[in-house]
């Protein structure tokens, strides 16, 4: 693995991708145990977010947090924008996104 393993211990480490359970899996698996993981997925984009990101769903799953304060500092930036802030797991968040692709 080319990972800064010791970087990354102690840290927050974020995931913005589309599909959720594969970086989910990866993470659990290379990142370091005293790493905190949040997944997590806008559901909108450039176009929609353009002029405000009010009422926009970001959906999100605490994955590995031991450092909640910060987790909740992080995902504050979000809501203060005024996201729609959606808990779910990233199996749910796939499962739901699947059947909306087409």
């Amino acid at each position: 693995s080319m990972l800064p393993r010791p970087l990354l211990a102690g840290s927050l480490v974020v995931d913005v991708l589309s599909v959720k359970q594969y970086a989910k899996t990866t993470m659990l698996s290379n990142l370091p145990a005293e790493s905190d993981i949040l997944c997590l997925h806008p559901m909108f984009g450039p176009a929609s977010g353009k002029n405000s990101w009010h009422g926009l769903p970001l959906v999100y799953e605490q994955t590995r947090i031991t450092d909640f304060h910060r987790a909740s500092r992080f995902l504050s930036l979000f809501e203060d924008e005024g996201c729609r802030m959606v808990r779910m797991s990233c199996e749910q968040h796939d499962e739901l996104a699947a059947g909306s692709q087409f």
